[in-house]
C-alpha cells in the first residue's frame, strides 16, 4: 500500500512537471513572437514577397513598384529606407528601375503558401509589410511549440524539454523571426515533419508533398525522407513511390506557373554576377558553365569557417555518433550499426538533415544559417534525446546494483 502511494505521487509530481513545463514553452512563444515583432529586420526581401502578393490580385507591376517604395519610406525608418533603397547598386536599380524590380518577382513568388498568407491578411486590413513581419514572428513562434511536440515523448526528463527556448535562440530562429521570408515558416513546417516521422504517422507524406509549397528547396529533404522510407521501411514503400511523384508534378507545376527562372538563372544571378544581372530575363538561358561552377564553390568554401551555426552542428552530429556508438556498445561503423542509427527516428533525422545541407551546399554554396534553422533544431534535440537515453541507462543500471 505504501508503494503504491509512493508511486501515485511521483506520478502526481511528474504530471505537475509536465504541465508547467508546457505552460513555459507557451509563454516563451509568446515572448519570442513580441521579441520578434518589437525588433524587426527590414530586410529587402520584404519587398520582394510584398509584391508577390500583389500580384496576386493581377495589379499592375508599375502601379506595384510605385506604391511599394512609397509605402515604404511611410514604414521605415529614414535610416532604414536609405539602407532598402541606396545601400548598394542592386537596391539603387530596384528602387528607380519598375521593369528590373518586377522581374525580380518569381524569386519570391515561388513560396506560395508564405505569399498567400501575406494577401490574405492584405485583404483584412493589414499593411503590406506588417503583414510579412506578423506570418514570420508567427510562425518562428509557433514553431517552438510544434518541436516541443514533436520531441516531447522521445526527452523524458522535463528538465531537457524545458531547455528548447535556449535552443530557438542558438539555432538561430529568432534571427529569422526578425525578417520577413518564409524561411520560419520552413522551420515551423519542418518541425509538423517530424512530429508526423517520429511518430510514424501516415500525414507524414502530405507534408513532405506541400513542402514545395512552403520553400522550393526542402525538394532536397524530401527527396531524402522519401529515399529514407524506400530503403529502410518496406511497409511503406508504396506511399513513398506515390510522394515522389506527386511531389514532382507540384514542384514543377508551381515552379510553371509563377514563371520561375530555375536552378541555373538563381546561381548565376547571385554567384557569378554577385546580383548586378538585375534583369533576369536577359541571362535566363545562359547557363552555368563547370568551370564558373567550380570556381564560386572554391572560392565559398573559404567563407565556410566563419559559420559558427554550421561547426557547431558539425560537433553536434559527431558527438551524437560517438554517444550513439556508446549507447549501443558498438565498437565499429559497419552494415548493422548504420542500420540501427537509421532505424531510430531521431537519429535518422539528424542523419538526414546532414544530407540535406550537404546537398543544398553543392546546389547554392553559401551556409546562410537561416536555410538551416530547422536541420540545426533538429540535430540539437537529437543530442539532447542520445543524452537522456545514456542517463536512464545508467540510472537503470545503478539502481540494479543498488537493489542487489
Amino acid at each position: 500500500m505504501e508503494i503504491k502511494s509512493k508511486s501515485q505521487s511521483i506520478s502526481s509530481f511528474n504530471n505537475m512537471l509536465n504541465k508547467l513545463c508546457y505552460i513555459f514553452i507557451i509563454f516563451s512563444s509568446l515572448f519570442f513572437f513580441l521579441v520578434c515583432m518589437n525588433s524587426q529586420d527590414q530586410n529587402w526581401d520584404m519587398l520582394g514577397y510584398a509584391a508577390s502578393a500583389l500580384t496576386l490580385d493581377n495589379q499592375e507591376p508599375e502601379i506595384v513598384h510605385e506604391y511599394l517604395y512609397r509605402e515604404l519610406q511611410n514604414y521605415v525608418s529614414e535610416e532604414d529606407f536609405e539602407k532598402l533603397t541606396k545601400k548598394d547598386s542592386y537596391r539603387k536599380l530596384m528602387s528607380e528601375d519598375s521593369d528590373a524590380f518586377n522581374q525580380q518577382i518569381p524569386y519570391y513568388k515561388i513560396r506560395i503558401v508564405f505569399v498567400g498568407l501575406i494577401f490574405i491578411l492584405v485583404s483584412l486590413g493589414v499593411n503590406i509589410f506588417t503583414a510579412g513581419h506578423v506570418i514570420t514572428a508567427a510562425a518562428a513562434a509557433l514553431g517552438l511549440v510544434v518541436f516541443f511536440h514533436a520531441y516531447r515523448n522521445e526527452i523524458k526528463p522535463v528538465f531537457f524539454r524545458a531547455l528548447l527556448p535556449l535552443l530557438f535562440v542558438l539555432t538561430g530562429v529568432i534571427d529569422a523571426g526578425q525578417k520577413t521570408s518564409a524561411d520560419s515558416l520552413a522551420y515551423c513546417w519542418l518541425g509538423l515533419i517530424c512530429y508526423a516521422f517520429i511518430r510514424k504517422h501516415w500525414a507524414v507524406f502530405p507534408l513532405l508533398v506541400l513542402s514545395v509549397l512552403i520553400r522550393t528547396d526542402m525538394v532536397i529533404f524530401v527527396l531524402l525522407v522519401l529515399t529514407y522510407y524506400f530503403a529502410i521501411k518496406p511497409e511503406w514503400r508504396v506511399q513513398a513511390c506515390v510522394s515522389v511523384a506527386a511531389t514532382a508534378v507540384l514542384y514543377f507545376g508551381v515552379n510553371e506557373l509563377v514563371g520561375n527562372y530555375g536552378w541555373s538563372t538563381v546561381f548565376y544571378f547571385v554567384f557569378i554576377s554577385d546580383m548586378l544581372a538585375a534583369h533576369p530575363l536577359e541571362f535566363s538561358n545562359l547557363g552555368v558553365s563547370l568551370q564558373q561552377y567550380f570556381t564560386v564553390v572554391l572560392r565559398n568554401s573559404i567563407k565556410v569557417v566563419n559559420e559558427d551555426r554550421f561547426w557547431v552542428f558539425v560537433l553536434n552530429v559527431l558527438l551524437q555518433l560517438i554517444l550513439f556508438f556508446r549507447m549501443k556498445n558498438f565498437k565499429s561503423l559497419n552494415k548493422k550499426t548504420i542500420i540501427e542509427l537509421m532505424e531510430n527516428p531521431v537519429t535518422a533525422l539528424t542523419m538526414i538533415s546532414c544530407g540535406y545541407i550537404a546537398i543544398h551546399y553543392l546546389l547554392f554554396p553559401v551556409l546562410w544559417s537561416r536555410f538551416f534553422i530547422g536541420q540545426y533544431m533538429i540535430a540539437a534535440l537529437g543530442l539532447i534525446y542520445i543524452l537522456t537515453r545514456l542517463i536512464e541507462r545508467d540510472t537503470a543500471s545503478y539502481e540494479r546494483i543498488d537493489t542487489t
